[in-house]
């Protein structure tokens, strides 16, 4: 039921787009088979807002965090850190629980994404974490080899283009990325 939506994406000049029946597809199947997968496509659709549905980060964060919580969904996990950092959806922020959230996605579970968005907080010194220019860097690092984020190769690029407290300034490594 989850690949409905990617479906309808890939083939939408062929198929007209319906995200109110798709939201009640992902619901069905999730009530049916429990899906983490289907629980976050869902909070996708509702954190975006698309083809007539209305956003509602309210709802997002619901489905994020219900995600979460029944299979550690790592992609979940990361939109709620996202959520958190900068309080959307009328959550109170929160970045010591984005940091941790990106923590268990990203260092646990692999998620490129939420070791980017880590390596960032640990870049500003926020979310309760002290500035961590070399575990940020290392979490920049992490992306690029395994996934190739090119959000990752340009904030490191960055770094050592610009040098950024302690970062050595490496034109040469900078151009490589």
């Amino acid at each position: 039921m989850h690949n409905l939506r990617i479906l309808v994406q890939h083939w939408a000049d062929r198929v007209e787009s319906d995200s109110v029946g798709t939201v009640k597809l992902f619901r069905r199947g999730i009530a049916e088979g429990q899906s983490t997968d289907a629980m976050f496509a869902l909070g996708l659709l509702l954190d975006r807002g698309t083809d007539g549905l209305k956003s509602d980060a309210k709802g997002a964060a619901e489905w994020y965090s219900r995600a979460l919580r029944e299979g550690s969904h790592a992609g979940a996990t990361h939109n709620l850190g996202l959520m958190l950092e900068t309080g959307r959806s009328a959550m109170e922020p929160d970045p010591k629980r984005a940091v941790q959230l990106y923590t268990s996605a990203g260092e646990s579970n692999g998620h490129v994404k939420a070791m980017h968005s880590l390596a960032l907080l640990l870049l500003r010194g926020c979310g309760g974490e002290k500035q961590d220019v070399r575990r940020a860097v290392g979490l920049l690092e992490r992306p690029i080899e395994v996934g190739g984020s090119v959000d990752a190769m340009l904030n490191l690029a960055l770094l050592f283009d610009y040098g950024h407290n302690g970062v050595q300034v490496d034109a040469t490594r900078a151009i490589k990325l």
